[in-house]
Order: C-alpha cells, then structure tokens, then sequence
C-alpha cells in the first residue's frame, strides 16, 4: 500500500536524524570561527606575494585548513540527516533527495581537495619548490575551491526545492538567496578580485545560518513529517 505523505518538517527529525541534523549547527559554529582568522593570499597575487604570504602566515592558514577538514563530519551528517528527513515530504522530495547528497558531498569533496593543497603548502611545502609552483598549486587550489561554490549552490537549489512545502517562508527564501549567491559567487573563478568574489563568502555565511535554523526547526516539537502507511 502507498504511504501517506504529510508535508511538513517541523519536529520531523527522528532517531538517528536528530544527532545527524546538528551538524547544522556545528557548521555554523566553524564558519564563525574561520570568518575571524585573517584571510589568505588571492590566487591573483603575484608568484612572489604568495610565496611571502606563507612564509609569514603558514600557520594560520593550517589552521584554517585544519578548520575546513573538521567541518567534513558535521557537513556529511547534516546532509545524510536532511535528506532523510524531506524524502518523507513528498514524492518530489524523495526524488530530489539523491541529487541534494551527490551535489553536497562532491562539492564539499572538491573543497577538500583544494584544502589538501593549500595543507601541503602550508607544512612546508612553499620552503621546498619556487614561487612560480607555489603560485600554479595555489591557482589550482582557488579553482577547485570556486567549483565547489558552485556545487554548494547545487545542493543549496535541491535541499530547498525539496523542502519548499515543509520549510516556513523565512527558510525558503534564505535558502533560495543562499543557492543564488553561491552560484553567482561561483563565477569568480575567472576574476577573484572582481565584483563577484565577495558573493560566495556572504551565500557560505547563509548557507551556514540556514543549516543551523533548518536543525532546529527539524528538532522543535510539533508536526512529525512521518511516512504512515494507509489503511
């Protein structure tokens, strides 16, 4: 018999969903904590600016990275717990479901990868080859980095496409602001220091708080957004 489906995502967490959708939370908490280090260096420097930007910043920017690679878990275990959650809202959630975890997780794979480069830098590396090939792995890194903007603003599109009809009207329209500036944001990776490259930091923020909001929302009592089986 086909479940009855109830559309609404208040109080819908259960089980292992409630400890999953804190990674909202958690992530919110490291952007705040990254947004207070001191920024890097831009891919567009020149070859000796970044090399100098190491010698003086290495350890900071460990930090940072060591940041980014922390913030994997909570990333993967809100997205497991999110999609979860809306695949009981409606057919068209469920199908979007896949789509919102391939595109979560292979854009976060895609930040790591460029954190796993600027890591390497940072350890040492730049002390161990030129300016000009530090300068091409940080230009590599900043490109894996832009696509994984983009597929941030992927996942951003599905998760509120999915949840529209279960989400309030303040998390729907910031999660569809937070999906537009990370995919507009996302096209600075032909120009960092153009009049894009500030999108993607305010749509991270976004994205950020929208994860945390749609946490608690999903953990406030009230309607269970449960898939019942019909009589």
């Amino acid at each position: 018999m086909e479940p009855t489906r109830r559309p609404a995502l208040r109080g819908s967490a259960v089980g292992w969903e409630r400890v999953a959708v804190l990674g909202g939370l958690a992530m919110l908490a490291l952007l705040i904590v990254s947004e207070l280090l001191p920024g890097g260096a831009s891919s567009a420097d020149p070859p000796a600016a970044i090399l100098d930007y190491y010698r003086q910043h290495h350890a900071i920017a460990l930090v940072a990275d060591y940041v980014a690679f922390v913030a994997t878990l909570p990333f993967i275990a809100f997205v497991a717990g999110f999609a979860s959650m809306v695949r009981r809202l409606s057919d068209r959630a469920a199908a979007l479901g896949p789509v919102l975890v391939s595109a979560g997780l292979v854009g976060f794979g895609f930040e790591l990868a460029a954190t796993s480069i600027e890591v390497a830098l940072a350890s040492g590396g730049y002390a161990l080859t030129s300016a000009g090939v530090v300068a091409i792995l940080y230009w590599v890194a900043s490109r894996l980095f832009y696509t994984s903007v983009l597929l941030l603003g992927c996942f951003m599109t599905a998760a509120v496409v999915a949840a529209w009809t279960g989400l309030p009207a303040l998390l729907r329209w910031a999660g569809a602001a937070a999906a537009g500036l990370l995919v507009v944001g996302s096209f600075a990776i032909a120009d960092p220091h153009g009049p894009l490259g500030s999108l993607y930091f305010v749509g991270y923020g976004l994205m950020g708080m929208w994860m945390a909001l749609a946490a608690v929302y999903a953990l406030w009592p009230g309607t269970v957004a449960e898939v019942e089986a019909a009589a």
